[in-house]
C-alpha cells in the first residue's frame, strides 16, 4: 500500500523566509554593494594624438551600479527586487519601499553623473535613464560607426598611398 501524502497546510507561507528583516538590513546591504563597486575600476584604451603621433593611453574609469549586480550582491534575483516594490504582488514589502527608492535614486544619480562627465558610455546611460528613444540612439550609434568606418578607410588608404600601393575602393555592382 502506498504511503499517504502529507497535505500542505494552506496557512503556511510558501517560499523562503524574507531575506531582510527590515529596511535597515537592506540599506546596509545596498551600502556595502555601492562601496564595493566604488572600488572597482575598468580600463579603456583611448587614442591620444600628441605632436602628430598617436598613442594609446589606458584610462581608468568607474563601473556603473546596476540593479542586477546589486541583487546578486544581496542574494536575491531582480524579479524579487521588483516584486518588493509592486503593491499588487504577493512579495510586496512596504517596509522596504523607501530603501528601494533610495537605492534606485543613488544608481540613477551615478548614471547621470557618469554620462554627463563621459565616464560612462553616454548612449547606454541615456537609454538606461530613459532619456533617449531606442531608435534615436541606434540611429546615432549607426552614424558614429559609419563615421569611424570612413575615417578608418581614409587612414588605411593614406598608408597604402605612402607605400606606393593602390587605395582600397569598394567594387560597385553593375546592373545587369
Amino acid at each position: 500500500m502506498p504511503a499517504k501524502r502529507k497535505h500542505v497546510s494552506r496557512n503556511k507561507p510558501l517560499g523562503a523566509p524574507p531575506k531582510f528583516d527590515g529596511a535597515e538590513d537592506l540599506r546596509v546591504a545596498c551600502e556595502a554593494y555601492f562601496s564595493e563597486v566604488d572600488e572597482w575600476r575598468d580600463h579603456k584604451n583611448v587614442p591620444k594624438v600628441a605632436k602628430g603621433v598617436v598613442k594609446i593611453v589606458k584610462v581608468e574609469r568607474s563601473v556603473p551600479y546596476c540593479i542586477e549586480r546589486l541583487c546578486n550582491h544581496i542574494g536575491i534575483v531582480p524579479r524579487t527586487w521588483y516584486a518588493w516594490k509592486d503593491e499588487n504582488h504577493a512579495l510586496y514589502r512596504e517596509d522596504l519601499i523607501q530603501v528601494i527608492e533610495w537605492a534606485e535614486n543613488v544608481m540613477r544619480a551615478q548614471h547621470f553623473e557618469g554620462a554627463s562627465t563621459e565616464t560612462f558610455n553616454t548612449v547606454i546611460m541615456s537609454r538606461a535613464l530613459g532619456l533617449a528613444d531606442k531608435q534615436i540612439v541606434e540611429g546615432e550609434l549607426n552614424a558614429k560607426v559609419e563615421n569611424v568606418a570612413k575615417h578608418a578607410e581614409s587612414f588605411a588608404n593614406g598608408i597604402l598611398k605612402e607605400h606606393g600601393l593602390e587605395p582600397y575602393q569598394e567594387e560597385k555592382e553593375e546592373d545587369g
